[in-house]
């Protein structure tokens, strides 16, 4: 109407603008991953919920970590009577208070450990092999086999806006620890390695957690192998995909055409080829400037 009354030489709306939402964390100035998905642009809209929980499924989380600590998931006598009440193989009462659970194996071999509790007392920083072959007492303080995890953790979740370390994605989330990884030794150097039966029992106890009240979003997946065919874990992430949980799946590092390799002729790795309705292939990328894009 403003523009039609002859006497207004123009007219238009009164727009609003804000700077984007960026974090006070001492090391964002070198974050360049949130920066050139622009992230800023999703925290206007919101920063997270500490109501989602996230599984990092990985080689562990060092959970009392000054940046994580806040955000780590700390299992409840309720869930845990209501995971015994459908699988008292799954979970036991050394379980209340604990971030997650650790599976893993036998140095050397592929003998099955019993599952062992994340925390909540104070962690090891990143283990040495005295602390993950050593007494139960001592593996329930074992954060992280290697770090990797605890690197996927603060990615997907370290506290934003806190002036400490950097800003996940989420500033708030409810991190779950699930430890797949163990520390072999092939007669030379240690390496640290996933057997499919830890992957397989550290799916099932996320399985019963979801269907025993803990609100799974996201299973957060940053591993795999080169296969002819999928392994025995691609049921299971079936299984996850069924009950409508995000698997986020690392795509790899090696440059490939996943789906038409060049140098793995013939395979293709798993779990990112796991196609299901809420599987998400994840792929990487250099740290080009925003404006290269």
């Amino acid at each position: 109407r403003l523009k039609k009354n002859p006497n207004v030489v123009d007219a238009s709306p009164n727009h609003i603008y804000r700077i984007s939402k960026e974090p006070n964390d001492a090391n964002w100035s070198e974050q360049w991953g949130p920066k050139k998905i622009r992230a800023a642009g999703a925290w206007d809209k919101g920063t997270g919920s500490k109501d989602v929980v996230v599984v990092v499924m990985d080689t562990g989380i060092i959970y009392d970590h000054e940046d994580l600590a806040d955000n780590m998931y700390t299992i409840s006598k309720d869930l845990v009577n209501s995971m015994k009440a459908l699988s008292t193989d799954i979970i036991s009462d050394d379980f209340i208070g604990s971030h997650g659970v650790w599976y893993h194996c036998e140095n050397d071999t592929s003998v099955t450990m019993p599952p062992v509790p994340v925390g909540p007392v104070k962690s090891t920083d990143i283990a040495t092999s005295a602390d993950i072959m050593g007494t139960y007492e001592r593996q329930r303080i074992v954060g992280d086999i290697s770090g990797h995890g605890t690197h996927v953790a603060g990615i997907i979740g370290a506290v934003g806006d806190n002036g400490k370390g950097v800003a996940g994605m989420n500033w708030k989330v409810s991190l779950m620890a699930v430890n797949v990884f163990s520390k072999t030794n092939d007669g030379k150097e240690d390496t640290t390695t996933a057997y499919d039966s830890d992957i397989m029992r550290g799916i099932d106890f996320v399985l019963t957690a979801k269907k025993a009240g803990a609100n799974i979003r996201v299973v957060n997946m940053s591993f795999g192998g080169w296969s002819h065919r999928p392994g025995a874990t691609d049921a299971k992430i079936e299984a996850l995909s069924d009950l409508n949980i995000i698997i986020a799946i690392a795509a790899g590092n090696e440059g490939e055409d996943i789906d038409n390799p060049s140098e793995h002729s013939g395979q293709k790795p798993y779990p990112a080829c796991s196609r299901y309705d809420n599987t998400i292939t994840v792929g990487a990328t250099t740290n080009l400037v925003v404006s290269e894009i």
